[in-house]
């Protein structure tokens, strides 16, 4: 045998993920030689499984709000941690900067928010972010620089969307 030529086994069970086929020079592609020991073997390729449709699944109403200078989309009944708000755990708050609503394949887009719509949430929690650390370095220069920061968020509860 030349060693530019590959012997395909005949069954699937000669080649395994421990033992791997040995190619000696890079023509066949892995995609390729996984398609050719299934036929190989007398197999399809397997294929993807079907996804039910959109439609049937059904959308829950949604909205895209903006706190905190950050836009997020919305649903009810979400957990959701946003920049730090001044109130007191258990509060009801209003959310009026809302930019859309949508339900289904329905959407209604404000120029630039929804002058109608108001989104409530419940706060649960006031907390701080992990810290992400600061690492400034110049080489050569004997300067190093290490310093932390941790972002207080506060983590709410969707209630209700109405538009």
């Amino acid at each position: 045998m030349h060693y530019r030529q590959y012997a395909l086994p005949t069954t699937h069970h000669e080649v395994t993920p421990a033992r791997p086929l040995a190619l000696h020079s890079g023509r066949l592609r892995v995609s390729t030689i996984s398609t050719t020991l299934s036929m190989a073997a007398g197999r399809c390729p397997p294929r993807p499984c079907k996804q039910p449709k959109k439609e049937a699944r059904g959308y829950p109403m949604y909205a895209v709000i903006k706190t905190g200078g950050k836009q997020y989309r919305v649903a009810t009944g979400e957990k959701l941690k946003i920049e730090q708000i001044p109130a007191d755990i258990g509060q009801e708050i209003t959310l009026d900067q809302v930019l859309a609503v949508g339900e289904g394949d329905q959407i209604v887009i404000g120029a630039p928010l929804l002058t109608t719509a108001v989104v409530t949430a419940t706060i649960l929690a006031h907390g701080r972010h992990d810290k992400v650390r600061i690492f400034k370095m110049r080489r050569r220069k004997h300067y190093q620089k290490r310093q932390g920061h941790r972002q207080n968020y506060t983590e709410i509860q969707i209630g209700t969307i109405t538009a």
